[in-house]
């Protein structure tokens, strides 16, 4: 009796169910791609940032070996980036 019931409503419902699933795989396909695209751009930050460390880094050094204080050098720095 209770077959009987769901194989009658099984082929009105197969098209909403298939809908739901649908929907529930589109949103989830799109949340992962919006994280995909914040860690690649954190990522991408991440290299810029220890590049310029980097660069910042190798002037320090040739300006040690160019005669400058590391005090100097500090205040140099500081005065960059106010």
């Amino acid at each position: 009796m209770i077959w009987d019931m769901i194989t009658g409503l099984l082929p009105n419902i197969w098209p909403y169910l298939l809908a739901v699933c649908g929907l529930v795989v589109a949103f989830l396909t799109g949340r992962a791609g919006g994280a995909a695209k914040v860690k690649r751009k954190q990522a991408e930050d991440t290299v810029k940032g220890v590049q310029a460390g980097a660069k910042g880094a190798a002037k320090a050094e040739a300006d040690l070996r160019g005669g400058k204080s590391p005090e100097d050098i500090v205040r140099g720095n500081d005065a960059k980036w106010r």
